[in-house]
C-alpha cells in the first residue's frame, strides 16, 4: 500500500478502491477507535458476511491492541521507530553480519 493511499484513508472514497471484505474491516477498525460502544449490529452482520465470529473477535482484538499501542507511546511521548534493525545505518536495509548488532545498539536514543 503506497504513502499516498494511507494518507487519503480519512476520505472514506478512497476507500472504494478496496474489495468489500477490506472495507468492511476498516470501517470495523475505525469503529473500534473511534467509539468501540456503539459496534452496531449492522456493522457486525456485514462482518459476518466475510469472517466467521471468531475471526471478527480476532480483529476486534488486534485493532484494539494497535489503539493501546498508540496510547501507551503517546502517554509516553514515545517516537515512532523507523523501519529496520536497531543500529542499522539506512532505515530497512539490515545490517548482514549478525555480530555487527551488539546491545550498545539496542540502547535507547536520548
Amino acid at each position: 500500500m503506497s504513502q499516498d493511499t494511507i494518507d487519503q484513508m480519512d476520505d472514506a472514497s478512497a476507500r472504494e478502491q478496496f474489495p468489500a471484505r477490506e472495507q468492511a474491516v476498516l470501517r470495523l477498525a475505525e469503529q473500534v477507535t473511534t467509539d468501540a460502544k456503539r459496534f452496531s449490529d449492522e456493522l457486525w452482520a456485514e462482518l459476518s458476511a466475510f469472517f466467521e465470529p471468531a475471526e471478527v473477535m480476532e480483529l476486534v482484538a488486534v485493532a484494539g491492541l494497535f489503539n493501546f499501542f498508540n496510547r501507551f507511546n503517546d502517554a509516553l511521548q514515545i517516537e515512532i521507530t523507523k523501519p529496520g534493525w536497531p543500529g542499522d545505518e539506512e532505515p530497512g536495509k539490515r545490517t548482514k553480519n549478525k555480530e555487527q548488532r551488539t546491545t550498545e545498539n539496542l540502547e535507547p536514543r536520548t
